[in-house]
């Protein structure tokens, strides 16, 4: 199993009210600063781990949610467009290289409803066209200093920017930088940053890859990326918990992986596949990833048999019924993150009722009982058997063509 940490520092008002917090890179639970290589990354294993393992609701609840970018992203603006603008504010990294296109793409940004911010700014001519159209300046107290503050927090409030003052360590400082105009606050006076974390379900990269490509080709159609997605257990989990994230926050009950699809659309997942492409996600629990495919179409081929209004739902529910167990949380604590239907979450949680009488007829099956073969159809049996098949193909591809790959 993996696991999916996150950092998360407060950002406060002069009132003293949360307004936000930053997120910040993770490697695990003990750490407490952020190490790493790669920025890019970082930034990326951050925004994955908050809109699809442990998801937005649960870190920022409705704050806002601070992301550093560095030039990779800003260039290319579009591998952010799964983040919500609402939700969000996007850092601008001081580590960052100010040129024309990073310069169009914060433009884009912007023209796209984003808050940009500047992180650790210190002046200079290149910066000039992002200080034109920002929103936010952050400074380091402890590099600009009080006396500097004074000047750069006035020039910024008069030319309509917001001003935050990060790194205050003690009440003296946060007295010296509160009397002046500054808008927002943060640093370990404060709090300290916090290591959020949760199990996650490792996706393939082969499988993301492949579904990388049939969603930038016009030619195919929503059954086809839908089957794919299907395929890959922790890629149709994240699916769910980042419509439940981003897309709908709630509002709307997802009934079925293909319904997930439909509601994220094609730029949306291109944007999120992309980013989670160049993310560490390499292991593959074959046993219970096999299990949850067998369910899936089971129940799938079955609600089809047995004419449910919604045969889709049946695949989500097996595919999704061993959730607890590659997690090692309750379903309680699972399905609060996740955008699915009353019929689905009820039968997971072990209400009575046709989807749950066909999971447990695929439990029944799968480890051969014998009360289960008895009272099982010889639609069951058929379903049974086409369901491992499948299962069984579906994994066999997979390890073809991984090997492939090495």
């Amino acid at each position: 199993m993996t696991h999916a940490y996150i950092g998360r520092q407060p950002i406060l008002d002069r009132d003293g009210a949360t307004v936000g917090y930053e997120l910040l890179f993770r490697g695990d639970k003990q750490c407490a600063t952020a190490s790493f290589i790669d920025g890019d990354v970082a930034t990326s294993t951050v925004m994955t781990n908050a809109i699809s393992e442990i998801g937005l609701d649960n870190i920022v609840g409705d704050k806002l949610a601070f992301f550093n970018l560095t030039e990779q992203f800003l260039s290319n603006p579009e591998l952010v467009a799964f983040l919500p603008p609402e939700r969000v504010v996007l850092e601008v990294l001081e580590t960052v290289e100010i040129t024309p296109t990073v310069v169009s793409g914060v433009n884009t940004l912007i023209d796209n409803g984003y808050t940009i911010a500047l992180d650790d700014f210190e002046y200079s001519e290149a910066a000039e066209p992002l200080l034109d159209v920002v929103h936010i300046v952050k400074y380091d107290y402890t590099v600009t200093g009080a006396e500097a503050l004074v000047t750069l927090a006035q020039k910024d409030r008069d030319a309509g920017r917001k001003v935050l003052v990060e790194r205050i360590e003690t009440a003296e400082e946060f007295d010296l930088v509160k009397a002046m105009a500054i808008d927002f606050f943060q640093g370990y006076y404060f709090a300290k940053p916090v290591t959020l974390g949760q199990r996650g379900i490792p996706s393939s990269k082969l499988v993301l890859f492949d579904l990388l490509a049939k969603v930038n080709n016009a030619n195919t159609t929503l059954a086809e990326i839908t089957e794919l997605v299907s395929h890959d257990v922790g890629l149709s989990v994240k699916a769910l918990r980042y419509v439940n994230s981003v897309a709908c926050r709630g509002n709307t009950s997802v009934e079925s992986i293909s319904q997930a699809t439909v509601l994220l659309g094609r730029k949306l997942l291109r944007s999120w596949i992309s980013v989670m492409l160049m993310t560490d996600i390499n292991e593959k629990p074959a046993e219970l990833v096999s299990l949850a495919l067998y369910r899936g179409k089971f129940c799938e081929i079955m609600a089809e048999e047995l004419q449910f209004n919604c045969p889709d739902s049946g695949f989500t529910v097996g595919m999704l019924s061993l959730l607890d167990v590659m997690t090692d949380t309750s379903f309680e604590s699972i399905l609060e993150n996740l955008a699915i239907g009353d019929d689905v979450r009820n039968t997971l949680l072990g209400t009575p009722g046709p989807l749950l009488d066909l999971l447990n007829l695929a439990r029944s099956l799968e480890r051969a009982d014998a009360d289960g073969l008895a009272k099982a159809t010889a639609a069951a049996i058929d379903a049974h058997y086409d369901a491992l098949r499948w299962s069984e193909k579906s994994l066999s591809d997979f390890n073809r063509s991984e090997q492939t790959q090495h």
